[in-house]
């Protein structure tokens, strides 16, 4: 029969050489109607992460190793659709369903080394809110940039490792029997199945990698953010333990639909499956999960809403930011701007989890002067400058101080300071 995958027979037993995913197939009559609904899903997941991403690598103010890990999250979004999307697209349009096992053996790899990577990410980025919060003036020294560099190349080197070792598990055997993968995509339990071994360790060993994937790293998220939530207790006012709160809002939501997901589909006894709710929650973590990511950093975070404006600003000929932007770009570069503490302009003092805060931001409508040390000029001669100088005078100069000095309570926080 055309399109139908061939086998070989030896000593009485099929053996499988090409794969037939059964998809959507049991629903003929929703075939386009699925295909536009996912590919306008995808069409706005693709838009949003790569809008995330272009934002914060064009605009300085988001510079910072928090912005840095949510667009690598984005970019690791958008490769993890592509190895399942367009795929699942082509299929609903065709009538031939086949897929080679090397073709499935690398989406299996690359879907789960993305998927393990985005686990370790995601509790990576929970570290990175914990350092913000609980220790803000050591953010800038603990998370320099060779530091997250070096944390980056970890958690992708991390995740597809245990992606090399699963894959080369499930496919170090033959498979024989019915070649019809009742999913979507190449998944772990589906393919296992149809092993000619039916190995109860291998099937074991996949378990408990799982379990090392997203258990642990899900239980290292809640561990940081109990030290968070710690911390934010200690603020005296609610508008900041509101303001430090949704600082953590939208990675919070990702880590729980992702882990949740995650947890439905690999940390469940094999006896439990069932293909069609398998394939409902598959859709909801390959195609809306992705979606929720732009969605939610976009509308629940303030700073990234402010930069895509401005960045639509400038691309339509808008103004340049002004001085109290710049300075407060240069603060959000010593991780100040992670406190979210109002800041007067006399003097303003307040508590941020173990430590204490005191800002003096002091504006003189004057020209900046150099000490006579650095070849300052007389004010004799600064007085003949004339009416240029009163000019450059008018331009103002901003002064901030930064004075920080230990909370009593900073020893109650259980990690070290170093």
């Amino acid at each position: 029969m055309d399109g139908a995958p061939e086998k070989q027979q030896e000593n009485a037993t099929w053996l499988v050489t090409e794969f037939v995913l059964v998809g959507f197939s049991n629903l003929p009559h929703l075939r386009y109607t699925l295909f536009g609904l996912f590919f306008l899903t995808y069409l706005v997941t693709l838009s949003g992460n790569i809008t995330i991403i272009t934002i914060i690598q064009v605009d300085r103010t988001l510079h910072t190793p928090m912005y840095r890990f949510l667009a690598v999250l984005s970019l690791s979004e958008t490769s993890y659709t592509l190895v399942t999307i367009p795929n699942m697209l082509a299929h609903l349009l065709m009538e031939s369903q086949a897929i080679s096992i090397p073709g499935c053996r690398a989406q299996m790899f690359f879907f789960l080394g993305l998927g393990c990577s985005q686990c370790f990410l995601l509790t990576l980025m929970g570290y990175d809110r914990y350092v913000a919060i609980c220790h803000p003036l050591r953010y800038s020294v603990i998370m320099r940039p060779t530091v997250c560099l070096r944390l980056g190349a970890l958690v992708f080197c991390s995740g597809f490792s245990v992606a090399s070792i699963e894959t080369s598990m499930i496919f170090s055997s033959p498979f024989c029997g019915s070649n019809r993968v009742e999913h979507f995509f190449c998944d772990i339990a589906p393919v296992l199945k149809l092993s000619c071994s039916k190995s109860a360790g291998i099937s074991l060993a996949i378990f408990f990698l799982s379990v090392l994937v997203v258990l642990v790293s899900f239980l290292l998220v809640l561990l940081s953010y109990a030290f968070i939530v710690a911390a934010i207790l200690r603020i005296p006012s609610a508008a900041g333990r509101r303001k430090a709160f949704s600082t953590c809002a939208a990675h919070l939501t990702v880590v729980i639909v992702h882990f949740g997901c995650a947890s439905i589909i690999y940390l469940r006894p094999e006896s439990g499956a069932r293909p069609e709710q398998d394939r409902l929650v598959a859709v909801f973590y390959t195609v809306v999960t992705p979606l929720l990511n732009p969605v939610v950093y976009t509308l629940r975070n303030k700073e990234v809403r402010v930069a895509l404006r401005r960045t639509l600003g400038r691309s339509r000929g808008g103004v340049a930011p002004t001085a109290l932007n710049e300075i407060g770009s240069s603060m959000r570069q010593l991780a100040v701007a992670e406190t979210h503490h109002e800041v007067h302009e006399d003097s303003a003092a307040s508590s941020f989890g173990p430590c204490v805060f005191d800002f003096a931001v002091m504006h003189r409508s004057l020209q900046c002067r150099r000490s006579p040390a650095d070849g300052a000029t007389s004010p004799a001669k600064r007085g003949r400058a004339g009416r240029g100088s009163a000019d450059r005078e008018s331009e103002g100069c901003f002064l901030i101080v930064l004075r920080g000095e230990e909370h009593p309570g900073a020893s109650a926080i259980p990690w070290g300071t170093g």
